[in-house]
Parts: C-alpha cells; sequence; structure tokens
C-alpha cells in the first residue's frame, strides 16, 4: 500500500496544472526541425516522455536547460525521451522562417530530430499548462500511455532542479512499476 502512495505522490508532485494531469495528452501536429512531420503522442510510441514546452523564441534557453538537465538525470533508461516543442504563433510566414532558423542555428541535427515546432496552437496549451511567464519553459511529464502525469514550472535554476529530479524519478518509476502490494515472493 505505502509504495503505491509513493508512486502517487511522485506521479503528481511537481504538478502545477492539476487539471491536465491524468488526462490524454491531446493531438498536437507540427513539424521536427528535420522537417519531418510530428504527431503527438503518437510519435512516443509507448515511451515515457517529457514534452518540454515553450511559448516563445525567448524560452528557448531556458527550455534547453530543462531538457539537457532531465537527460542527463535519465541518461541509460531505456523508453525514457524527451523532446523540446515550441507552440508559436508568428504573424506572418517570415516571421515563422526566422525562428526556424534560429531554433535550427542553436541546435546539432540530433537535437533537430527531438524539436518540434507547431504553429497557431499556442492558446491552448498555455491554459492546460498554467501559463504565467514569457520567458519560462513548462514540462509535461507523460506514461507511456500518453497520459499526462505532472506539469512543472520553475523559475530559478534550484527550482528547476527539484522538478527536473522529481520528473526523472517519475519517469523511472513510469518505466518499472513495482509489483502490486500483496504479492510475496
Amino acid at each position: 500500500m505505502i509504495r503505491w502512495l509513493a508512486l502517487a505522490g511522485l506521479l503528481l508532485g511537481g504538478a502545477i496544472a492539476a487539471t491536465f494531469t491524468g488526462q490524454k495528452l491531446p493531438h498536437l501536429q507540427g513539424d521536427y526541425l528535420t522537417g519531418q512531420k510530428a504527431d503527438l503522442p503518437e510519435d512516443l510510441q509507448g515511451n515515457v516522455a517529457l514534452l518540454v514546452v515553450a511559448f516563445t523564441d525567448g524560452a528557448l534557453a531556458t527550455a534547453r536547460k530543462w531538457k539537457s538537465a532531465f537527460d542527463v538525470k535519465t541518461a541509460g533508461q531505456s523508453g525514457v525521451v524527451s523532446l523540446e516543442v515550441f507552440l508559436l504563433n508568428p504573424q506572418n510566414r517570415v516571421a515563422r522562417a526566422l525562428i526556424i532558423t534560429k531554433l535550427r542555428h542553436a541546435m546539432t541535427r540530433e537535437e533537430e530530430r527531438r524539436t518540434i515546432v507547431a504553429f497557431g496552437t499556442e492558446d491552448d496549451w498555455r491554459r492546460r499548462v498554467g501559463y504565467s511567464e514569457e520567458n519560462a519553459a513548462y514540462a509535461i511529464l507523460l506514461d507511456p500511455a500518453g497520459t499526462v502525469r505532472g506539469v512543472y514550472r520553475a523559475t530559478g535554476p534550484e527550482e528547476r532542479a527539484a522538478q527536473v529530479a522529481r520528473a526523472a524519478e517519475t519517469a523511472r518509476v513510469l518505466r518499472n512499476p513495482a509489483k502490486k502490494p500483496g504479492h510475496k515472493l
């Protein structure tokens, strides 16, 4: 029983948008920076996933720190992935092209495979993650079925480190759930 309570605490720990937690991730279409089409949650193929979401190109540095820290904490865990997702609403095609160019210049080819840009969808997503700060990054943790298990936003390095650790531990638990109580070996 205690293990299940601990799991529930981990799954809900750090959540800032409780109404979004526990729901299936809504379908999101965009493009990977490599040019391939992106369809979430379908592209995640049963993996535990952290989506680091940014709503402005000014949040690029924060999103990169979140993803990088999570990747370090989950290194070597099979079935755990992370993606950067930029949900933007530029006014015209030129602005879109400039944003994509800026993102591509900031990333390696491998990072481009793990970065999605979607245009014109950010209003609903801002509500879902509890958007409150323009240059902040928001992290959404998904279980293998595509259900939201946590939504995080950190304003400083110490808070981010604590939330990344919590998200990484939750990801570990989701990949390797404990045996149900009552089973004796």
